[in-house]
């Protein structure tokens, strides 16, 4: 009898907490404003950890700027390291490890002036269709 009560209990305690950790989580070690007035760019360098039980694919990043305007960026490149450029992102990411580090430069078509600093978020996006998990950031002013 107490089984048959508590086996639907458990079934949706146990559904809440894959829900909630399903998803990879990114990490800001570095982030800076990049290019031009007419062309800015953000420079981030991020690891990507996955706490699930399984292994994560990550092809791409999303980032999103906050302030001082509110746009996704319009093309990325990816890095493995300042010089590296990666044509095509493929991170395997090991259940409950870490993989990076990745640069990931993120270009944006609204003017943007060089003594403007900025607010900024970025997600992970791959196979799996894990949930987003966005981790904000905040980069300074080129001059």
């Amino acid at each position: 009898m107490l089984d048959s009560v508590l086996r639907p209990v458990s079934g949706v305690l146990e559904w809440v907490f894959r829900r909630s950790t399903r998803g990879v989580i990114v990490h800001v070690y570095q982030a800076r404003r990049a290019g031009s007035e007419e062309d800015p760019a953000l420079h981030v360098e991020v690891k990507v950890e996955n706490p699930q039980g399984e292994n994560a694919f990550v092809s791409d990043f999303v980032v999103e700027m906050l302030e001082p305007f509110s746009a996704s960026a319009s093309r990325y490149e990816y890095r493995s390291d300042s010089n590296t450029r990666i044509s095509q992102l493929a991170l395997n990411v090991l259940s409950r490890g870490i993989a990076g580090p990745v640069i990931v430069i993120a270009f944006f078509s609204e003017h943007l002036p060089l003594s403007s600093g900025c607010r900024a978020r970025i997600a992970a996006i791959g196979r799996g269709h894990f949930r987003r998990r966005w981790q904000e950031f905040v980069c300074g002013p080129l001059a």
